[in-house]
């Protein structure tokens, strides 16, 4: 599952007017309360940063035990109801299996490799 990690933990704020939000590095408008935030995208700026969850078991694990996680974790998130839970707290589901994960998992770690490149942070 991805999701963007602030806005859910900070809308209550935002809602109460309490906090301001500046910026988004969404990769897309967000709903209100955060409708009304530009995003670094909008602004000319090629930054798009948000949170991520996965499931992973350790590489022994037996391999009916594996295809049993696959598949409950495939059907909660195909569950209407969940996916309607997640969109209301402003997370977005998407269902990875497996190998489609590590790519995702792959090209976040390139992703932040070449933005820590660009940044030229000296140790």
């Amino acid at each position: 599952m991805r999701s963007r990690s602030a806005p859910p933990r900070i809308g209550s704020f935002v809602a109460a007017g309490k906090v301001r939000v500046l910026v988004s590095m969404a990769d897309r408008k967000l709903p209100a309360p955060y409708d009304k935030v530009v995003s670094f995208k909008e602004k000319g700026v090629d930054l798009v940063v948000g949170t991520w969850r996965g499931l992973g078991v350790p590489l022994n694990t037996p391999p009916e035990v594996v295809q049993y996680l696959r598949e409950a974790s495939r059907k909660t998130g195909e569950d209407p109801a969940f996916r309607e839970a997640l969109l209301k707290a402003n997370l977005q589901p998407a269902y990875l299996d497996g190998e489609q994960f590590q790519v995702f998992m792959n090209s976040q770690s390139a992703y932040f490799k070449k933005l820590l490149a660009g940044l030229n942070i000296q140790k």
